[in-house]
């Protein structure tokens, strides 16, 4: 049964989704989730096929030290972070630190 946003308010009901927490594990090809000699590059349009939705979790990532901060590479992140403008996307705050009125305010759109 498909239900709409809108019907599933008036009904109490919910939209569920199910994914996993990253979906490049090379480990996938040989488990059989990815068909053999799958690379990287193309596993979230074979896993899209079977998920709706998945973790990207980037909690203890930093940009590489490659990275220079030149103005085309800010630029670069400009134009990613616009793409991404409307996506339905959760913040998980994980430390009692975070929950502070300043990190929540740089969380709010606009």
């Amino acid at each position: 049964m498909n239900i709409s946003a809108k019907e599933s308010s008036k009904t109490g009901d919910c939209r569920l989704l199910v994914g996993t927490s990253g979906f490049s594990y090379t480990e996938w090809v040989d488990a059989g989730f990815y068909p053999p000699g799958t690379k990287t590059g193309g596993m979230l349009p074979l896993y899209a096929r079977c998920f709706a939705i998945t973790e990207l979790n980037y909690t203890w990532y930093q940009m590489p030290p490659s990275f220079a901060r030149t103005l085309s590479n800010r630029k670069y992140l400009a134009v990613l972070i616009d793409r991404l403008y409307g996506l339905s996307l959760a913040v998980e705050f994980r430390h009692r630190s975070w929950a502070d009125d300043r990190v929540f305010c740089s969380k709010r759109p606009g």
